[in-house]
């Protein structure tokens, strides 16, 4: 490697980020050993976990345990992002969070796209993500009486809590605040136990990722866009059953992140919309459920849930855009950049491949289910007298053909591919190759292109009997 060489060592997911020059350690440069350093570094700092948890909390002020979580946060922040004034940014983000509610989007709009380049941004949107959903929900519980007003020493602690900032999972305000509470010695070797098991799995997700897949599959240009695809969703299986275990080990049962079974063999993309990030999915689902709300996102959620499924549909995945590129900072902060310069580095960190995915994913899934105006499974469920619907029938169903009837291990098989066949399509544009910077839109396009689109007329041709009233 030459003197002013620099090595960008980095995970599908984004999350993780590391600059190597010539005098970093070369273990580094190995994926998973860069994995394992991430991983050691940030627990160091989340030692504190594991020391309050051996004392009675009762013999702690709660002040002072809050304290040093925020503490704990921070620091995790400031090593993760490698940026000195990232902590203080983040901690201008939280007060924001707390008093000037209506401006909270606007704000981290600005810190998060305007201030980074797209490296720093896209290597610490993970931790923005999980921060936002965290303010968000409690503001949900708080507008609709489910809450009172929470401590604001708390409320930092909760939102910087450094068990879930880095890896995630999104944890109610409730679940954060029962893991904080005495444990029995049993209770405590349990969720030791168990956590170190999640994450010793998570370890066998990223090894197969990197290693496994080059050298099980074949040197074929459809086996390479699968491998491609399954290689960024095992990237993801490591990061949320790190996460699991993480979880665990801090005495919070968060419950299984991804069920990667259900991804890896779908029998629709339900099961994959559903499986692939449950805490995010009852997020949204607690979203677009929220009847009346003075913040002014949920009162658009209240109002599309009564225009037609469709429309909450999409706005459900177009939320997920956004907790995941910020792309509603686009909307609140065009009107404050004016150089030309300035415009360029924010629409640098809008990432068009991932709102591409997403929404993508929500009208493939509109097409299918029995939600959709179509209800292509329902209407061949009703046909067939079969068990075809995208959700698995319950064991008392009125369907002449059962799980194991012939037609209906068929049909249901002629689906699976189907799913299978678009979690390639989508999955195959995550190749690494931008990931540093983020995927353009060229390049997304360019590669959906090379496949003719293939994905998206399916689902056109199969939305066909709708317009026809067949």
């Amino acid at each position: 490697m030459d003197d002013d060489e620099i090595v960008y060592a980095y995970n599908d997911e984004g999350d993780e980020m590391l600059y190597l020059d010539d005098e970093t350690s070369e273990y580094l440069m190995h994926p998973i050993k860069s994995h394992i350093g991430i991983l050691v570094e940030s627990r160091i700092i989340q030692v504190f976990y594991t020391v309050g948890k051996l004392i009675n909390v009762d013999m702690i002020k709660r002040e002072l345990l809050d304290t040093g979580l925020i503490i704990c946060g921070l620091l995790l922040l400031k090593l993760q992002g490698n940026v000195t004034s990232q902590a203080a940014i983040f901690l201008g983000a939280i007060l924001s969070f707390y008093f000037l509610r209506p401006f909270i989007f606007g704000y981290v709009g600005y810190c998060s796209q305007y201030l980074y380049p797209p490296e720093t941004f896209i290597s610490n949107r993970g931790c923005f993500m999980v921060m936002i959903m965290k303010t968000s929900s409690i503001f949900f519980d708080m507008e609709n009486g489910v809450m009172d007003n929470v401590c604001f020493l708390r409320f930092c602690a909760y939102v910087l809590d450094p068990m879930t900032l880095l890896f995630g999972p999104w944890i109610s305000y409730a679940e954060f605040s029962d893991s904080l509470r005495n444990f029995l010695l049993r209770e405590m070797a349990a969720d030791v136990l168990f956590g170190l098991l999640f994450v010793v799995v998570s370890f066998a997700f990223v090894f197969f990722s990197t290693c496994g897949i080059d050298v099980l599959y074949p040197d074929n240009w459809f086996i390479t866009a699968y491998a491609t695809a399954q290689s960024f969703r095992f990237s993801h299986y490591f990061i949320t059953w790190l996460s699991y275990g993480v979880t665990e080990l801090s005495g919070c049962n968060s419950g299984i992140v991804s069920r990667w079974w259900r991804i890896e063999f779908p029998r629709s993309l339900v099961d994959v919309v559903v499986s692939w990030d449950l805490p995010m999915h009852r997020f949204l689902r607690k979203c677009v459920n929220i009847k009346t709300c003075n913040f002014f996102i949920i009162d658009l959620f209240s109002e599309v849930r009564h225009m037609g499924v469709l429309r909450a549909v999409l706005i459900t995945y177009m939320c997920s855009s956004l907790l995941h590129v910020d792309f509603i900072y686009l909307v609140m902060l065009t009107f404050f950049l004016v150089s030309q310069s300035s415009c360029l580095n924010f629409f640098q960190g809008i990432n068009f491949q991932l709102s591409a995915v997403l929404l993508s994913l929500g009208l493939f899934t509109f097409v299918e289910t029995k939600y959709s105006a179509l209800k292509l499974r329902s209407k061949l469920s009703r046909k067939c007298d079969a068990c075809v619907l995208a959700n698995q029938c319950s064991s008392d169903c009125k369907h002449k053909y059962k799980t194991r009837s012939v037609i209906t291990v068929i049909l249901n098989m002629l689906f699976r591919f189907l799913a299978v066949y678009h979690l390639i399509y989508l999955g195959m544009i995550f190749d690494d190759s931008s990931a540093v910077t983020g995927y353009s839109m060229a390049h997304t396009l360019s590669i959906w292109s090379s496949w003719k689109y293939s994905s998206h007329l399916i689902t056109a041709v199969l939305y066909l009997p709708s317009v026809f009233q067949l």
